[in-house]
């Protein structure tokens, strides 16, 4: 029996070491793709800002020699500059345009990060569930959603008794519906402290609802009018 035992824990160890070094392997090829992708937009944008800037300081360095003695010629070249540094900009604001992250992609990726670190402090298992086009979520409501969360987690690490919280974000016709949801065992009523009056002023001042439930497992339901 006591080898039994510990043949299991060799192999649980050994498992938690392969799941370590996939988890280091997923993150090295995650940094040679940012990194690859940040070396492919410098090297766009120092090709266009250099040729467009290069060709603009010739023209304009000829213009200061040609406008003495033809002002006609001069104006054409200082015209053929204008346009080119006005299509420079152009091609600098749609590189930027496409690689800017949009409202729904930086709020979901603050909110894996928030539950990431949250699993990591408590020991508690994360479960996200998105719902709807999260688009129609607006920086005002995820500025609140995320910090409500965070304050929700913050209770959770002093009093969830339970294992694990699911977040479920879901976007419907007129409303946003926010509810996360833990396992653990509570008993009695529930008491508001300055975490849960918080989390409801700030969704009231949205002109939202917040419920708090503790029949099974804690619940926070927080609804807001699209």
């Amino acid at each position: 029996m006591e080898k039994y035992n510990y043949d299991l824990k060799d192999k649980n160890f050994h498992l938690e070491e392969i799941r370590k070094e996939e988890n280091k392997i997923n993150y090295n090829s995650i940094q040679s793709v940012k990194i690859e992708e940040r070396n492919n937009i410098s090297q766009k944008l120092h090709d266009k800002i250099g040729h467009t800037l290069a060709g603009s300081i010739m023209q304009l360095e000829a213009l200061k020699i040609i406008i003495k003695s033809d002002e006609e010629k001069g104006f054409i070249i200082l015209d053929n500059i204008i346009e080119n540094l006005r299509e420079g900009m152009d091609d600098i604001r749609y590189t930027l345009k496409k690689i800017k992250p949009n409202v729904e992609e930086l709020n979901i990726n603050n909110l894996k990060v928030m539950m990431d670190d949250f699993c990591k402090k408590s020991n508690i298992k994360t479960q996200l569930k998105l719902e709807g086009d999260l688009n129609e979520i607006n920086l005002i409501y995820w500025k609140n959603i995320l910090e409500c969360m965070s304050e929700i987690f913050t209770n959770s690490i002093k009093h969830c008794n339970g294992d694990s919280i699911n977040v479920h974000i879901s976007v419907f016709n007129k409303i946003i519906r926010v509810h996360i949801k833990d396992n653990g065992n509570y008993q009695g009523e529930i008491k508001k402290g300055m975490g849960l009056l918080g989390i409801e002023e700030r969704i009231v001042n949205l002109g939202g609802d917040v419920y708090f439930n503790n029949e099974d497992g804690f619940s926070n339901l927080i609804i807001l009018k699209r």
